[in-house]
């Protein structure tokens, strides 16, 4: 299994769906609804490529919440965009603490995808700090 590849800039950390609320605030969440649709439809472009096919059918399981699939899209989307192995340690990050509060929630696919998802940050920070420290090189 090859890291994920580096694009171009990093996503802000999924936030929770915002449809409740109402008020002055309503036009910005509408527009926060509208990024976040644009980033799920990114993020699965993505995962229709014919290498990312296993990590798809994994977050269209059965069992897994739309709201858990939507997430895991978006952190799968920000990992694709990192550069840097400070930018995929911030990921890593948001989604140990996006964990932390889904956890004993969920089915036992639920928590393979969130290792899978991991175990692909993983990959993909320790890849780019090996190319950081193969750049230092004489």
């Amino acid at each position: 299994m090859s890291p994920l590849p580096a694009t171009a800039d990093v996503l802000t950390t999924p936030a929770p769906s915002t449809a409740a609320v109402v008020g002055p605030l309503h036009c910005s969440a509408a527009a926060g609804d509208a990024a976040d649709a644009e980033r799920l439809a990114e993020a699965d472009d993505a995962l229709y490529q014919e290498s990312w096919g296993w990590l798809r059918s994994l977050i269209e399981t059965d069992g897994i919440s739309r709201a858990i699939a939507s997430a895991s899209k978006l952190y799968f989307l920000r990992l694709l965009r990192a550069e840097r192995a400070d930018q995929v340690a911030a990921v890593l990050d948001d989604m140990e603490l996006w964990r932390d509060a889904q956890s004993g929630s969920g089915c036992r696919r639920q928590r393979e995808l969130v290792q899978a998802m991991f175990l692909l940050g993983v990959d993909k920070q320790l890849h780019l700090q090996r190319q950081d420290a193969d750049d230092q090189k004489p």
